[in-house]
């Protein structure tokens, strides 16, 4: 194996292990957004006691950026 081909892997290795860290990052930050977005809509209904009205308006914004048009 000639030195070029050593350094041909090691790049492969070290691109491999940042896309990896890339989508591992992606996927966690999308968990955690979903996760504090749903806290904070619960707070704000649970101050207007669940009405109707509120529960409409968070399931509105908990999913409609989802919907494919």
């Amino acid at each position: 194996m000639s030195a070029f081909d050593q350094l041909e892997g090691y790049l492969r290795s070290v691109e491999r292990r940042l896309r990896m860290m890339a989508l591992t990052q992606g996927a966690a930050i999308t968990a955690v957004s979903a996760l504090v977005a749903t806290v904070l809509l619960v707070m704000i209904v649970n101050g207007y006691a669940f009405s109707e009205r509120s529960l409409l308006w968070a399931r509105f914004a908990c999913f409609s950026p989802w919907r494919r048009r």
